[in-house]
């Protein structure tokens, strides 16, 4: 996932990033950020730019990619290139609930049936 960066503050603490994420990565993310869509939003017929998202990223959110690399990642995921197959199951499986009940989540994935 080449053109994916782990977060748009990645360059605001070069120094703080450095170590963590190498250098030659921090040069790639710059690079890969100057492609960044800037978001917008509709104000009446107006349109406005919109601010971007809190500069955070964590387990849900803040990792910035592109249509490419998605495809990439779901690719890997279908070949099991991360997880065993039977791990895979495993964590695409829904837990239950103490009264018996199907959660709409597995090991970190949500896991529920959408349109079949």
């Amino acid at each position: 996932m080449s053109e994916s960066v782990p977060s748009h503050d990645v360059l605001d603490e070069p120094s703080k990033w450095s170590d963590a994420l190498g250098k030659d990565n921090l040069s790639r993310y710059g690079t890969n950020l100057t492609k960044l869509a800037q978001p917008y939003t509709l104000y009446g017929d107006e349109i406005i730019r919109a601010p971007y998202p809190p500069k955070v990223i964590g387990a849900a959110a803040g990792l910035l990619s592109t249509v490419v690399d998605m495809a990439k990642y779901d690719a890997a995921i279908d070949s099991h290139v991360f997880l065993k197959p039977e791990t895979q199951a495993i964590a695409w499986t829904p837990f239950v609930s103490n009264a018996g009940q199907p959660l709409p989540h597995g090991l970190g994935w949500f896991a529920e049936n959408y349109h079949d």
